[in-house]
């Protein structure tokens, strides 16, 4: 089809990074549950939480492309079956998201900054889900779909400058993290650098 004529730079480092955060969450999901079945010790850090929810997430969108790919009919002009898949994909994506953070600020300790990033997490995540409005309700007689498009990209912006920040207050401290937490950190910013550069026009 062709497909190498229609990509761009852009393209390019929206999935690279979307591939770079699959394949190492997923790969720290592996790596947990194996030290979990081995009885190896270790504690939750803020970073292995960013882990377990990209690799979540990305693992989402893969799938839903998989489904897409293996469906699509190219002799339709408009397939409702494709947009249907990736509305699918969003929910599972979000609401994923939103459960994981849940439990585990329910189940784990962090500092109060760390919470604050998270619940911040969270109500991006609520944002986009008001934006795709699963449930058809009359979102623009009460607030503006513009105003939520804003209220996210701003959410975007504030998690994606206070995690480095954060780490960096930490490494002063000489809090104690593991090479985990540090990838996990490194990925959450690839995973958002996409939206910065998207803000931006890149």
């Amino acid at each position: 089809m062709n497909a190498t004529g229609k990509l761009d730079w852009f393209s390019i480092r929206f999935y690279g990074t979307s591939a770079v955060g699959l394949g190492t969450g997923i790969t720290t999901i592996v790596l947990m549950v194996l030290w979990r079945s081995r009885g190896m010790a270790w504690s939750w850090q803020p970073g292995h939480v960013m882990l377990l929810w990209i690799g979540y997430y990305e693992l989402a969108t893969i799938s839903a492309v998989a489904v897409d790919v293996t469906t699509h009919d190219p002799s339709m002009g408009y397939d409702p079956f494709r947009q249907r898949i990736y509305e699918v994909e969003g929910l599972v994506q979000h609401c994923g998201v939103i459960l994981i953070l849940v439990v585990c600020l329910s189940l784990l300790r962090f500092s109060r900054l760390w919470r604050v990033v998270f619940g911040l997490v969270i109500f991006l995540n609520l944002l986009i889900l008001a934006l795709m409005n699963p449930l058809q309700l009359p979102m623009g007689q009460f607030i503006s779909f513009e105003m939520l498009r804003r209220s996210a990209n701003v959410m975007r912006i504030v998690v994606f400058g206070m995690v480095p920040l954060l780490a960096l207050w930490e490494l002063v401290q000489r809090e104690q993290r593991d090479w985990l937490h540090w990838v996990g950190i490194v990925i959450l910013l690839l995973h958002y650098a996409k939206w910065m550069n998207y803000l931006a026009g890149f």
